[in-house]
């Protein structure tokens, strides 16, 4: 009797702590696909587009929070593989490396592509060369060409940073040739690249799309002002070979502009949590809409694209 009444009380107290802790309030839950919080990690060179996604996601569910840690390409990238961060957002797809190790660590990552970004090329408003090839761009990287064609100054590259995914980007573009060190300026974020451009006429800055492309934000039409946007000659391939075209969205969609980059969520959750939630809103209408309000090419949803053209309209008066 004592053995059964002591067996009771064990179980008493295990139910007891075992709810100790534990609350109706959602917000004090595990998190799941709407509550909770987390920390995730994203390229710095979409941070615009991120935090508009974000501020939309909290608006529909008040009691999830995502915190982010805006970081260079590489650092987003370590932090997946040490499960620093659940869910990353990147502009490449995982390396057959970094696959490797996920799947060491008994994780079959899942990739989920967002949206369709671009590499920029920025000038100085004073800068009256605003037309290139890409070969012309090759050629600035490698050295090759080291001055403008107006103003004869000494061509200066500003990236963000040397991690970053814009770097990587330009650096796979030259298919294993070097890039001129010589001529390269590295800042601290994707703001001071546009900074450093505004101020210094020789400048050829290198940013991510989502940083100028919104018309309605403020500050994305601000710097604006102060840059200007080069054109490029569309792919030797194509149709508009003879054609030079800024980063819009139509543009990105026919592939007449060649700088293009795919944008990927990429989540390492084992079960669905908040991060399967965030990845769900992002890639769902709602998500896709943000995307295509900012400038951008929505992956996961279908674009209508209309061509305008002059045509004299004929008006035939009815024959009494």
């Amino acid at each position: 009797m004592k053995k059964i009444s002591k067996l009771l009380i064990l179980v008493l107290v295990i139910y007891i702590f075992s709810g100790c802790g534990k609350s109706n309030d959602p917000k004090k839950e595990e998190d799941t696909p709407t509550t909770g919080t987390i920390t995730i990690s994203a390229d710095e060179t979409l941070r615009p587009l991120i935090e508009a996604e974000l501020v939309a996601f909290h608006a529909d569910y008040k009691y999830a929070q995502v915190n982010v840690r805006f970081k260079p390409e590489a650092e987003v990238m370590a932090d997946l593989l040490n499960d620093s961060s659940k869910i990353v957002i990147v502009a490449r797809k995982l390396l057959p490396n970094e696959q490797k190790v996920l799947e060491q660590q008994s994780f079959n990552p899942r990739t989920t592509k967002m949206a369709y970004d671009a590499i920029a090329l920025l000038v100085n408003k004073s800068n009256k060369d605003t037309v290139y090839s890409l070969d012309e761009i090759k050629q600035m990287l490698t050295g090759k060409i080291k001055k403008w064609k107006s103003s004869k100054g000494d061509i200066s590259l500003v990236f963000d940073n040397k991690n970053s995914s814009i770097a990587r980007g330009c650096i796979d573009l030259l298919q294993g040739q070097s890039m001129d060190k010589s001529m390269v300026f590295g800042m601290n974020n994707s703001k001071e690249v546009l900074d450093y451009v505004a101020k210094n006429k020789n400048a050829l800055g290198f940013i991510g799309l989502n940083w100028i492309s919104d018309v309605d934000d403020k500050n994305n039409q601000n710097f604006l002002k102060t840059v200007t946007v080069l054109n490029i000659k569309g792919p030797d391939s194509s149709v508009v070979s003879d054609q030079y075209f800024k980063p819009h969205m139509a543009y990105l969609a026919l592939g007449y502009y060649p700088l293009r980059r795919d944008i990927y969520i990429i989540s390492r959750e084992a079960r669905a949590g908040l991060g399967s939630g965030v990845a769900a809103f992002i890639a769902g209408p709602k998500g896709q809409t943000i995307i295509q309000r900012a400038g951008l090419l929505p992956a996961q949803t279908q674009l209508r694209i209309v061509e305008l053209k002059n045509k004299k309209i004929e008006i035939e008066r009815e024959k009494k």
